[in-house]
């Protein structure tokens, strides 16, 4: 039974959960504003506010390219039909057609990266947000 004596210490030194700045920046609206289920809330409205002109300006440019598409529609049919057995030079043609339109497939998919990338930095600071608060009770409680 030499296992039972063995004491396993959980909060040694070193054992330590830092908060980056945005764990820093979610910790504080927490604490300002009182319980977490609120403070998630503030730091939610705020998150939205700093990622709206990146949204405004996605859907603008669908809007934009949507509309480009459906000017091109009646050139595009006719390159379809002309060019009807071969694939690659009509690839080429509708490349040359929206490039001569300022057509882009990956105009409006900016944005939403940017926004992605954001959204899971965040994620990550509130999981270790949620980390240091465990580890902050269990210390508390011992």
């Amino acid at each position: 039974m030499q296992l039972l004596s063995v004491a396993i210490p959980l909060l040694e030194e070193g054992f330590y959960i830092g908060l980056n700045w945005l764990g820093q920046v979610v910790r504080a609206i927490i604490e300002w504003v009182g319980p977490v289920g609120l403070g998630v809330i503030v730091f939610t409205l705020i998150l939205k506010l700093i990622t709206t002109p990146f949204d405004i300006y996605q859907r603008i440019k669908m809007r934009k390219q949507s509309l480009i598409m459906r000017d091109m529609k009646d050139a595009l049919d006719k390159l379809q039909k002309q060019y009807a057995n071969d694939k690659q030079t009509y690839s080429m043609k509708m490349m040359e057609l929206q490039k001569k339109n300022g057509y882009s497939m990956f105009g409006a998919c900016l944005p939403m990266i940017v926004t992605l990338v954001i959204f899971m930095v965040v994620l990550g600071a509130f999981s270790t947000y949620s980390q240091y608060t465990n580890v902050d009770l269990y210390r508390q409680m011992s």
